[in-house]
């Protein structure tokens, strides 16, 4: 059941991001060009699922989808000052067809989210 799931969620470059969460970068050809920080994420999430790094992978990347869906709504509201501005926004980002990215194993979801609550934090002055 699981290769199922790693088969259309972890495909692609999710693939190499699980790859390196399980055994590190000698595992993955020019695995340099991927940014350590989803990785480790999922490495350390793998704990809670008992060693499964591709229950990790999504885990993470829905998390940080959903994460990143609050975040967005806080910002749009906090520019606008209004609720029906700040749903749509969120609406447009989370069910575009760009979206799909974001509740697959890749760290899409996570840099967005680190992205908008940067954002955030500027504009509130933190």
């Amino acid at each position: 059941k699981t290769e199922r799931l790693a088969d259309g969620l972890l495909a692609w470059d999710a693939e190499h991001y699980r790859l390196l969460a399980e055994h590190g970068y000698d595992a993955v050809a020019e695995g340099y060009r991927f940014f350590p920080l989803f990785p480790l994420l999922v490495r350390a999430t793998a704990v809670v699922t008992f060693g499964n790094h591709t229950v990790a992978a999504l885990l993470i990347a829905n998390l940080c989808s959903l994460g990143l869906g609050v975040a967005l709504y806080r910002l749009a509201l906090y520019e606008t000052g209004r609720t029906d501005v700040a749903r749509l926004a969120v609406w447009l980002v989370l069910l575009s067809p760009a979206a799909v990215p974001l509740v697959m194993g890749y760290a899409e979801a996570t840099g967005l989210l680190a992205l908008v609550v940067t954002l955030l934090a500027v504009r509130q002055r933190r």
